[in-house]
């Protein structure tokens, strides 16, 4: 049976599951549109957390089964794919929508057309990266979902509605297809052949995890894509979470036998100006963040480590990104003394500038960049409330940038607390695999100790 629960999306269960009614599997398409604006007037993308956020608050009673981060590929479900959700209108006794099919997988994508994102902007979804898509439609793809649109593919904000076509077929519909509803999302959607089954091999071996690892660096090493690896370790729920140790089953068929895993080697002596192995241009955003895979990620962590960064990868640098470049890049834009979204991991024109011509600062050694675990014990929940004002609150702040959640602070992080780092602490929690009040944003002796290692 296919998975209820998307391998490797952040749980979010706003309970009140319930059935639906079986016949075609559906999925949905959305975007969240939490904004109007324009070619001319356009306006900052609206936070992926803040939209979590909504859905699981007072946003619970239109929630959908995926709220989904077309920038970096994050994902969060809310409910089984087994249960209706809630987001669009199903008034009782008219046509059934919420609950229409063997499953109806509605997916929310964090967008709205003419939304900035790190200064660019985007006129439509598929103008973003679409990261995370190729996972996120195999997934739907397993629950029977069909590759097409019975009502044609969006291509813009023009509604077409048939209810005996909804009723009777199966595939994807655009909320602009759906009876009863009034909305013209989502005017554009990904292909579905940025996603295909991949080929599961043959013939196999396996491989023990060694600490700093990924699941990425090891499908790099294999000479396959993160899918082919997941499809031989259905063991693995999350594909960012591997332990030291772990064994993991990789392909062994010719032509695709995994290079062994070299031994880490000791930083190499930091060069003045880097020697860029492809470009000096920026290639763009869209070429690094999760599910990327391409030279100009190979060329960044090379640069990196010519920075001090070697420490972060156990094996590479390679073509596919992974958590140690993210950690990479945040270290060295920590080390020039950026803060907020221009610490968030994910290069931009000017941290590339900076690599390619060996200016700023070199990633400070481990001993001198962050603390030790033991460096001093919890201090107290008396120190992290509304209005507390003192320097362990600034410690949790430069610990949580130094752990990839800097894009929370648009100033800072400093000594008086606020909701900036509220937030930034529950999406920490959030990601130990913690849910309700042990991931409410405030910091307990648990959440202390793994951010100060």
């Amino acid at each position: 049976m296919p998975e209820l629960w998307m391998p490797g999306a952040e749980r979010h269960d706003v309970g009140d599951h319930a059935p639906t009614d079986g016949g075609p599997a559906k999925a949905i398409a959305h975007i969240t549109w939490d904004k109007n604006a324009t070619a001319g007037s356009p306006q900052d993308w609206e936070p992926w957390e803040d939209l979590v956020s909504y859905f699981t608050g007072s946003g619970k009673a239109s929630a959908p089964h995926i709220v989904w981060d077309p920038f970096t590929g994050r994902i969060a479900q809310l409910v089984p794919a087994d249960s209706r959700s809630k987001s669009v209108v199903d008034s009782a006794g008219g046509t059934r929508t919420n609950r229409a099919g063997a499953v109806v997988i509605q997916v929310e994508a964090v967008f709205f057309p003419y939304c900035r994102y790190n200064g660019k902007v985007y006129p439509r979804l598929t103008d973003t990266p679409c990261a995370g898509w190729d996972r996120l439609h195999a997934w739907i793809a397993s629950w029977g979902v069909a590759d097409e649109w019975p009502m044609g593919r969006p291509v813009d904000f023009t509604s077409r509605r048939d209810e005996h076509t909804w009723e009777t077929r199966g595939g994807w519909y655009a909320h602009a297809h759906v009876p009863e509803n009034d909305h013209q999302d989502p005017g554009s959607w990904p292909e579905f052949g940025a996603a295909p089954t991949p080929t599961v091999p043959t013939s196999s071996t396996s491989v023990v995890v060694k600490a700093g690892q990924t699941l990425g660096a090891i499908a790099a090493a294999a000479g396959v894509g993160l899918s082919v690896i997941l499809g031989l370790n259905p063991q693995v729920k999350n594909p960012d979470v591997v332990h030291p140790g772990d064994t993991i089953t990789v392909p062994a068929a010719p032509g695709v036998t995994p290079a062994p895993t070299p031994a880490p080697t000791p930083a190499p002596t930091p060069a003045p100006t880097p020697a860029p192995t492809t470009s000096t241009a920026f290639p763009g955003a869209s070429r690094f963040g999760p599910g990327a895979s391409n030279a100009d990620v190979t060329q960044l962590g090379q640069m990196l480590v010519s920075r001090g960064a070697s420490r972060f990868y156990t094996v590479g640098p390679g073509p596919v990104w992974g958590d140690a470049d993210r950690k990479a890049v945040a270290a060295f834009q920590a080390a020039q003394g950026w803060t907020g979204a221009d610490a968030d991991g994910i290069p931009g024109a000017t941290t590339w500038a900076y690599l390619v011509g060996g200016k700023g600062k070199d990633i400070p050694s481990a001993s001198t960049s962050a603390p030790a675990p033991s460096a001093a014990p919890f201090p107290g929940d008396r120190y992290f409330h509304a209005g507390a004002v003192n320097g362990y609150v600034t410690q949790v702040g430069k610990a949580l940038v130094r752990h990839g959640y800097g894009s929370y602070y648009r100033s800072g992080p400093g000594p008086t607390w606020t909701e900036a780092d509220r937030r930034a602490v529950a999406a920490f929690q959030r990601a130990q695999g913690w849910s309700g009040t042990s991931a409410d944003g405030y910091p307990g002796p648990e959440t202390w100790r793994r951010l100060m290692r």
